[in-house]
């Protein structure tokens, strides 16, 4: 009962209503009100910022990049092969079982300083950043009160950590150590030992910690063929130096004799 022409006209109508659904979506992303400068001040410094980024592509095309030579192509491939990505937790972990086992073998060399302690073992603490000693075939930590067994821990402590990072050539660390009189648990202001009951040896404990530092410069020098240097402040007499090839032995800091001579920063 229809006529062509209704046929016609119904889809000229779906395709209009069809355009104008396309229309007002396109409209959505056009703004009801056009943006404007509100003052002339936000306009040139908008022309501004566009010159600037503009003027970086205005003679882009006249740019011509040389190749790069075989030999900075080799180059580059080499240092890229060379990158490695270290686990961080695996290297701490290595580091500080390097660390023990340094600071367990000083402790070996000094084990007759040490008395009760001379079987335990030496860790090292890498929160606390210490060294401390656990009991054999035990998760104990001694916690020491001996003035004499801090003093050879404090010693281990810092020459486990030189030989460490010389072992692995840390750039951070300086190859010196400064130690002040390490024979004060035992000796006076003045050299006089504090006991002269030779059942203690304080005497020999002492010699045996010169005996450490003196034998490290040796470890260093020989193992690692590097230099290292110590500064070591001392009241105890100086026989107990006698045999050390690597002591120099200076002349007592008295009557204006010093490290640093008054001369110096006159």
């Amino acid at each position: 009962t229809k006529l062509p022409i209704e046929n016609n006209w119904s889809g000229i109508k779906k395709a209009l209503e069809n355009n104008k659904k396309k229309l007002l979506k396109e409209l959505q992303d056009v703004p009801e009100m056009p943006e404007t400068f509100h003052r002339l001040h936000d306009m040139w410094l908008y022309l501004g910022e566009l010159k600037g980024k503009l003027s970086i592509y205005e003679n882009i095309e006249t740019i011509q990049t040389k190749p790069p030579k075989l030999n900075e192509i080799s180059s580059l491939e080499v240092e890229y092969d060379s990158i490695q990505v270290k686990d961080v937790g695996h290297e701490r972990s290595a580091t500080i079982s390097l660390i023990n086992e340094v600071a367990t073998g000083l402790m070996a060399e000094v084990k007759t300083a040490l008395e009760n302690y001379a079987t335990w073992y030496a860790t090292f603490d890498y929160h606390e950043k210490k060294i401390q000693l656990r009991k054999p075939k035990s998760a104990l930590i001694e916690n020491i009160g001996s003035s004499s067994n801090h003093m050879f821990l404090h010693l281990i402590h810092f020459l486990s950590l030189h030989e460490v990072a010389i072992n692995k050539g840390s750039k951070f660390v300086p190859s010196f150590l400064i130690v002040d009189q390490p024979s004060r648990p035992y000796w006076g202001e003045e050299g006089d030992s504090k006991t002269k009951d030779p059942i203690h040896s304080d005497m020999s404990k002492v010699s045996t910690a010169f005996k450490m530092l003196n034998n490290f410069i040796d470890t260093i020098n020989n193992e690692y063929h590097q230099e290292f240097q110590m500064i070591v402040f001392e009241h105890a007499p100086s026989s107990m130096f006698q045999g050390l090839k690597n002591v120099n032995l200076l002349e007592p800091f008295r009557d204006g004799n010093a490290l640093i001579p008054s001369k110096w920063y006159k």
